[in-house]
């Protein structure tokens, strides 16, 4: 009768064990997909950062051009004033 329970606790035991590791092979599965996900979610951040720095580069030259506009206007009014000066000076000498 002993060996009778004994082999009767095995197989409960046993099938007990066969869920359990069917339930760590599926949680192993979820894991590696979370992994293979995770990889290609850091893949696709690179690509963004590098996006990013490029479209912040043309951004900080989009911000440079007005200003240099701006520093060409000046150069030329300060260019037609000394000129204009210049001008005055030599039709007083002349006169």
């Amino acid at each position: 009768m002993e060996i009778v329970e004994t082999l009767a606790a095995l197989e409960q035991r046993t099938k007990s064990n066969t869920r359990r590791i069917d339930k760590l092979e599926q949680n192993q599965e979820a894991i590696q997909q979370l992994a293979l996900s995770v990889r290609e979610l850091a893949t696709q951040m690179q690509g963004m950062r590098e996006e990013q720095a490029d479209t912040s580069k043309r951004l900080a030259e989009l911000e440079r051009k007005p200003a240099s506009m701006w520093d060409k206007l000046v150069a030329a009014l300060i260019g037609a004033i000394a000129a204009g000066l210049a001008g005055a000076a030599l039709s007083l000498i002349v006169r």
